[in-house]
Formats: structure tokens, sequence, C-alpha cells
């Protein structure tokens, strides 16, 4: 058995060491959505418990089908079961046409925070033909997501009862996007696996893992000299749902133990990809960092670690904390010149974990 001799705040100090970017972007702004917990995860508290929904947005495909997720979230973990009743509602974007009508419900269990719905976008190619003709001033649609019913024996108030998803539609109509000399890629960039901040995961404290996703447009100049970097950047919407592996030490112990922390998160942050450059294939890679720069991403923070160090990792998300798993880190396998459609994937030989970049489709 691995036993860890690691003070509390050696412990806070690695994690900022452990999440520092290449270039120094700043402070991060706090919201108002932070959920409140004790050492194990649970309190007794006399307020209600807060239900809300986060919007999202997502990029139309150009055939089959898309998810995107909305994340629900409380204001604090739950000692008793909630259950949360959800459908969609048509906006600008109709069902069967832009999405897929979807219901049901989610349930947090004990000590959970934050839940995920998932619904599918309708790819342009299967969507009415007639889309161009009566949206042709549009380049985007919405619809909302409501939640309809809670089912607890706890006291609650659904604090934002529905959240407005967006579906951005011609790309190339966006003034932004259309201006300009620079070329523009439709990106997925995904890591899947556990974060552990001392080495492997020994004890399954990270539990399964977890899923951090960017995903949207980056667009960069590409006509520079031979030798220099190329910088692509873009407002990506991000998606965290991430078990950390950490230590703590609980009260009146003489020895640390394993402890997990479970990240959860949602909104847009701005993504700066950096191609590298090298005279070879095996000299370039790329280099990627983001910043949630308005201060809105929501994000929830819960685990059986010590509460000050719970308290400490929702501070730093997502800008500090490595559950957002891209600030300041290496892509090892993006060795082209340029992007270039494809799928880039690179697997740790170590811990399994891996991390996917799909160059889905050149917008310009």
């Amino acid at each position: 058995m691995i036993k860890c001799q690691i003070s509390f705040g050696v412990l806070i100090a690695s994690l900022i060491l452990l999440t520092g970017f290449k270039k120094n972007i700043g402070q991060q702004n706090i919201s108002s959505t932070k959920s409140v917990h004790t050492y194990n995860g649970v309190g007794i508290f006399s307020d209600p418990v807060k239900v809300s929904i986060a919007g999202a947005s997502v990029i139309q495909g150009d055939k089959g089908e898309r998810p995107v997720k909305a994340m629900v979230y409380l204001s604090r973990a739950v000692s008793e079961p909630v259950t949360v009743e959800y459908s969609t509602k048509n906006g600008s974007a109709i069902a069967g046409v832009d999405y897929v009508a979807t219901k049901g419900s989610v349930t947090f269990q004990p000590g959970e925070a934050a839940k995920w719905i998932t619904i599918s976008i309708i790819g342009e190619v299967a969507a009415d033909p007639d889309e161009d003709a009566t949206n042709a001033a549009s380049v985007s649609v919405d619809f909302k997501v409501f939640l309809d019913n809670v089912k607890s024996v706890i006291q609650y108030t659904i604090e934002h009862s529905e959240a407005i998803i967006t579906i951005i539609q011609k790309i190339a109509l966006n003034p932004p996007i259309s201006s300009g000399d620079q070329a523009v890629y439709e990106v997925i960039i995904s890591f899947t696996g556990y974060i552990s901040l001392y080495g492997n995961d020994p004890q399954g404290c990270a539990g399964q893992g977890g899923i951090v996703v960017l995903s949207g447009l980056l667009s960069g100049i590409e006509n520079v000299a031979s030798d220099d970097d190329i910088d692509y950047t873009g407002n990506l919407d991000m998606i965290i749902n991430m078990n950390l592996c950490s230590v703590t030490r609980p009260p009146g112990s003489s020895e640390d133990k394993w402890c997990g922390i479970k990240v959860d998160g949602s909104g847009k942050v701005f993504t700066e990809l950096e191609m590298i450059y090298g005279s070879t294939d095996s000299s370039r890679g790329g280099y990627i960092k983001i910043e949630n720069q308005d201060g809105r991403f929501i994000r929830t923070v819960t685990g059986d670690c010590d509460a000050q160090q719970i308290d400490d990792e929702w501070v730093m998300v997502p800008n500090k904390s490595i559950a957002s798993a891209f600030n300041g880190t290496e892509l090892r396998k993006l060795t082209t010149r340029t992007l270039r459609k494809g799928i880039y994937v690179d697997i740790d030989p170590e811990s399994g974990n891996k991390t996917v970049v799909e160059v889905l489709r050149k917008i310009k």
C-alpha cells in the first residue's frame, strides 16, 4: 500500500504548480453558482436546495446527428435522492427538423450535485429542404429545455427552470467568419480518463474517471513565415465531467489518505491552440490553453477530500484546475504544419488516458 505524507499547504501548492500556463492568463472571476460542502461531502443544511439547468450551444453538423449536453445542477450536494424531470420545447428550432424532441428525468444520489442531459441535433443534410429559404437571414436557431418537476423529500426551490440551446447554422454566413483572411476549422478536442495529482490511481479514488470536451470553431492566420508558429483562437464550448484523485488528512489522523473530487462544469472558454514550429514532424506539436474570460462558467465540486480543498478546487475551475485537462497541455499528435481534417489520437501508455483531436472540417 502506498502511504502519502503530504501537508495540506504542499497539496495546494502542487495544484497551482501542476496547472500553470505557458503564458499568464490573469485572475479568474468568480460566478455565483458555488456549491457548499462539508468534509464528508454531504452536510446538514436548513436552507432549501436550489435546482438549475445551464444552457449550451452546438454547431449543426452537415450529416446525421450529433449530441449536445446540458448540465442540471444543485446548489449543494444532497443527503437524500432528488429526481428532476425535464422536456424540450420548440423555439426558432423545430423538433424533428433541427433537433430530436426529448423528455425524461435525472436522479441525484446522496453526495451528487450535477447531472447531464443529452439531446440529439439533426444535421443539415437530414434537415428540412426549405430551411435555407425560410431562414436565409439566420445563422442560428434555438430551443429550450424545461425543468418540469422535482421529486424530493428535502426542501428545494427551482432557481433556473429553463435553458436555451443554440444551434449554430450557416457558419460561412457569419460575418466574423466570412470576413478576413483567417482559416477557420471546426474542432472537437476531448480528454477521457482520470486525473491524479500523484501518478496512477492505486485505490480507485477517481472512480471511473470522466471526460472533458472542447468544441467549436478555431481560426488563425496560416500565411506566416515557414519557421513561425501558427496561432488559432476561438471561444469554444467546454464541458467538464471529471473525477480527480488527491490526498487529504482526516481530522485526528497523522497520515494522509487518498480522496476523490468530482468536478462538473459547462460554459464557453477562450481557447488558444499554438502549432509549434518544427523542421520535422517529430519536432512539431500543438500547445493548448483555455481561459474563462467572462466569469460565467458554471461548475460544481463535490467529494470526500477536505472542505478547504473542495472550495479551493471550485475557485480554480476551469482556468487553473487540472480537471480542465487542457490548460497548458501539449497535443503531441498534432504534428502537421497547419490544422488538417482528421482524427489525432494520443493514448498515455501508463494511465490509459486518451486525448483526441478531431478536425471535422475546414470552413474557409
